[in-house]
């Protein structure tokens, strides 16, 4: 008897650890070029990343995809134009499958995100400085826009933000509000989502903004997933701010910079930023002179930040990062040379830069665009080079998508 229960416990060890077995994962990168999306196989245990598929397109600046994986939907800029485009996705043979696309009735689109329920896609414009909302078809297509809000003023920095500035388009953690970060305004705009409203689903909140620093350029904003916290960066100012939330107001906890205040003024230039899935750690990423990746800890009672490190993003303009469903590893997404706006030649991002002197032909960067392979350290939050990259033209947003067991 003692025996077979042994059996029985070992065989029941090898099912569960069977049953915990990591699996690879599908990395979905966008370029800011034709070379549009493209397709790697991940894998979780060694960090080992293998294409699959690409398909080019004008441009995928984000991407956002639906809950079932079957869709991908990416905002591009044509001309000065942007668009809204959808495509099937098959998660198991990383088939792409253009179906259709709308104008996203602005100009440089760089934030695309949908609702719970999937009933609309929200799209935030650089270059315009508003935001516009799309049905989403039963098909899983994007249908014309039906509302457009078009934000007004300006900012303190008269060459960063001479303009409204609309970057991110965020929920908050109960899915009753819209968050816009208003790099133009040093805003986090805040809307009221009301689905049943078919034509014009978002309204100014009883609060319609919560206001930053002066002059600091409110760029992206992440919900902890304790639901309680909430963190905007500031581009300008390369400023990380926390706040709590309940029932559609922000308090602010605190700001921590991502700079020494020795550092010169043109490191300056912070993009993205993620929470681990354990909700201890916070990362932020900084372009222009610093490319690095920097680190804070999460108190889970108050969500404070307290700085553990910095990690070279080993290329040039960290634009985006993403961390594996598993917590293993952190990708950065390296723009490359020419990692201003859009991927236009260095200088004031969103302004245009001097025209060149030499040479009159177009000329290899100097300096590579990459996405780099980092192992993450889950009791410090530290970053560790694995070695593994790829190699890719002005990568952009990528987003990790489970393979069907």
């Amino acid at each position: 008897m003692k025996l077979i229960l042994a059996l029985c416990l070992v065989l029941s060890s090898i099912q569960m650890a069977h049953a915990q077995k990591k699996e690879n994962v599908n990395l979905v990168v966008g370029t800011f070029n034709e070379e549009g999306l493209q397709v790697f196989e991940f894998n979780d245990e060694t960090g080992d990343v293998q294409l699959r598929n690409k398909l080019k397109t004008p441009g995928a600046i984000f991407i956002r995809a639906s809950k079932d994986y079957k869709y991908l939907y990416t905002v591009s800029n044509e001309n000065n134009e942007g668009f809204v485009n959808t495509y099937a996705f098959n998660p198991q043979t990383a088939e792409l499958k253009f179906l259709n696309k709308v104008s996203s009735k602005g100009s440089s689109p760089s934030y695309i995100t949908t609702d719970e329920k999937e009933a609309y896609a929200f799209v935030s414009h650089f270059a315009s400085g508003n935001v516009s909302v799309f049905p989403i078809q039963k098909n899983g297509t994007i249908g014309e826009a039906t509302q457009v809000i078009q934000h007004t003023g300006v900012g303190v920095n008269p060459l960063r933000q001479d303009r409204p500035r609309a970057h991110s388009t965020v929920f908050t953690p109960d899915h009753k509000y819209l968050m816009v970060g208003e790099l133009g305004l040093d805003k986090i705009m805040m809307y009221k989502y009301d689905p049943t409203n078919q034509m014009e689903p978002l309204s100014p909140a009883q609060t319609p903004f919560f206001t930053e620093k002066p002059g600091s350029g409110s760029r992206m904003i992440v919900n902890h997933p304790n639901k309680k916290f909430i963190y905007s960066i500031q581009e300008i100012t390369a400023e990380i701010t926390g706040y709590t939330y309940r029932d559609g107001i922000l308090k602010k906890i605190q700001s921590v910079p991502m700079v020494a205040d020795s550092t010169a003024e043109n490191v300056k230039l912070a993009a993205d930023i993620q929470i681990s899935p354990d909700g201890k750690f916070l990362y932020a990423s900084n372009r222009a002179n610093s490319n690095d990746i920097v680190i804070y800890s999460i108190d889970a009672k108050t969500g404070r930040l307290e700085f553990k490190g910095r990690q070279s993003s080993l290329g040039r303009s960290p634009r985006y990062f993403a961390i594996d469903p598993t917590g293993n590893y952190l990708i950065v997404s390296n723009m490359g040379a020419g990692g201003g706006r859009r991927g236009g030649p260095p200088g004031t991002p969103g302004q245009p830069a001097a025209a060149p002197v030499a040479p009159p032909t177009p000329q290899p960067p100097p300096v590579p665009s990459t996405i780099i392979v980092f192992k993450r350290d889950k009791n410090t939050g530290l970053l560790t080079d694995t070695g593994k990259k790829i190699d890719i033209i002005q990568p952009g947003f990528l987003m990790f998508i489970p393979l069907p067991k």
